[in-house]
């Protein structure tokens, strides 16, 4: 959240905006990881595009959290993203 100048600065909105990036950085990574392991188990026998996936959803997660208008922890998403794929995920890309 960016403050203005004008704008008071509140417990109210410090714990606003800690909740804000705390909690939706984790819930941003899950729900990126439901959507890539629903997408990965649908490639058969490609490796490369396996490959190309994981890469890309972790650019993207860290992507929309950091740099779009949802202003949650990029690295907390990561993190939720990467414990979710190595839970549910498809953890094995074999060549």
């Amino acid at each position: 959240m960016n403050y203005k100048i004008h704008d008071p600065i509140t417990v109210v909105s410090v714990l606003k905006n800690f909740a804000r990036s705390a909690g939706g950085g984790p819930l941003l990574g899950i729900a990126c990881g439901l959507f890539s392991s629903i997408w990965l188990r649908r490639v058969i026998r490609d490796q490369v595009l396996l490959s190309v996936i994981t890469f890309f959803t972790c650019y993207l997660v860290f992507y929309f959290a950091e740099f779009t208008d949802l202003k949650v922890s990029g690295i907390l998403a990561l993190v939720a993203l990467g414990v979710f794929m190595s839970a549910y995920g498809k953890t094995s890309i074999s060549s």
